[in-house]
């Protein structure tokens, strides 16, 4: 969104475990479409605001940092979900978001982040153009991800079918042990 001030922390996307995504929305809004990283190891993504920690269970999701209060906005962090859910933090409490839902942590006050009855009012008035093309851009980046870990599903079913017979062999030279380990215990006095 524009004016915002975001830095990337750390990521990494290369399908291995040790992937993640930590960013820090210093100021502004970001509408956030998670990928693998969230996919395979929500743990590993999180949005850090100056109020709270957002952390992720595979979502569409809308993170806004307000520094003054401007009409019906206090200062603090804002999150709304479109899909999926996010868990917001903050030192004072935990909350988990649903789509639909939206939550306010406050900058000034020592409480847990809370719902709000509506969408904030400066949410609905910022609606962009692109806000029509974020659908189809999601689907397509859903279809990819979907398509990268049928392909590495396959591989991995790929490689066990290569060491089939070499299963086999082992599974039964492992009988044979178990029998021949039985025949001399029922043969022992």
């Amino acid at each position: 969104r524009p004016n915002s001030n975001v830095r990337i922390d750390r990521f990494s996307a290369k399908g291995e475990p040790a992937d993640e995504s930590v960013l820090t929305l210093f100021k502004g809004a970001m509408r956030a479409i998670t990928g693998w990283v969230a996919k395979r190891n929500p743990s590993a993504y999180r949005i850090k605001t100056p109020t709270a920690t957002i952390g992720v269970r595979g979502t569409d999701h809308e993170t806004s940092v307000i520094e003054t209060a401007t009409g019906d906005s206090l200062p603090g962090t804002y999150n709304t979900v479109q899909e999926g859910i996010t868990v917001v933090q903050t030192a004072h409490g935990e909350i988990e978001v649903r789509p639909g839902q939206h939550i306010f942590a406050s900058r000034d006050d020592n409480a847990a982040p809370r719902l709000l009855a509506q969408h904030p009012g400066f949410f609905l008035r910022r609606q962009l153009r692109i806000e029509e093309r974020i659908q189809p851009r999601k689907e397509a980046m859903q279809q990819h991800v979907k398509n990268i870990m049928e392909g590495r599903a396959e591989a991995v079913r790929e490689n066990i079918g290569d060491r089939k017979p070499e299963i086999q062999k082992n599974r039964e030279a492992l009988k044979r042990r178990i029998q021949e380990h039985r025949a001399r215990e029922r043969s022992k006095p």
